[in-house]
Formats: structure tokens, sequence, C-alpha cells
């Protein structure tokens, strides 16, 4: 947000939950309008994107209450002052492309928070 502005960091995560989800609905539609011949690759790549459009939703609240509060310099801040922390988001970027990955680690950060 602070490179790209909160309008567009926003944007982009909405349209991941709502591109991926709408694209992953309609290859599972068709997917299942061939399933007589099989498991298709409509149907695994329907499953694939409706995975990622889950795991933009917590992306999207998380970037809609730091644009809300206007925090978002306190945060990167807070995040890349340890330089291990700071290099790692390159690879935490892949978890957007493992089933429930990010749902998974934000739910784990909410428990871990409340406790």
């Amino acid at each position: 947000m602070v490179f790209h502005g909160r309008q567009f960091i926003v944007t982009e995560f909405g349209a991941g939950v709502l591109l991926a989800g709408a694209l992953g609905v309609l290859s599972i539609i068709q997917g299942l309008r061939l399933a007589h011949r099989g498991v298709t690759w409509q149907l695994v790549l329907g499953a694939a994107l409706l995975w990622i459009a889950l795991n933009y939703v917590p992306l999207f609240i998380h970037a809609l209450d730091l644009a809300r509060h206007g925090i978002v310099r306190e945060e990167v801040v807070a995040k890349l002052s340890d330089p291990h922390a700071a290099r790692s988001y390159a690879w935490r970027q892949l978890w957007i492309l493992v089933p429930l990955g990010v749902v998974a680690q934000d739910l784990a950060q909410r428990l871990h928070r409340s406790a």
C-alpha cells in the first residue's frame, strides 16, 4: 500500500476475490457439463481458482482494515524492520497458491492475538 497506494491494493485484492471466484465457478460449471467424459481439466482449474479466491478474502479484509485506519506506514515499518521478515515476504506470497493456506494463516494469527 505504501508503494502502490491504498486504492490500488484494495481494488487488486477485491478483484482477486471476485474474478478468481467467478472464473472458478464458470470453470467448474463447464467441467460439470463435460463430466461424462471423466474428470476434466476445467474442474481442476475451477477448484484451484476457488482456493485462490478464498485465499484473497483475508488479504482483502486486512487491506480494508489498514486503509480504513490509516496505519499502513506503521505496519510496514514494524514488519520490515526485521531483515529476516523482509526477505521472507517474497516466499510468503506463494501461500496464495496453497489451497486455503492464507485462510489458515489468518485464522492462526487471529487465535494467537486473542489468546
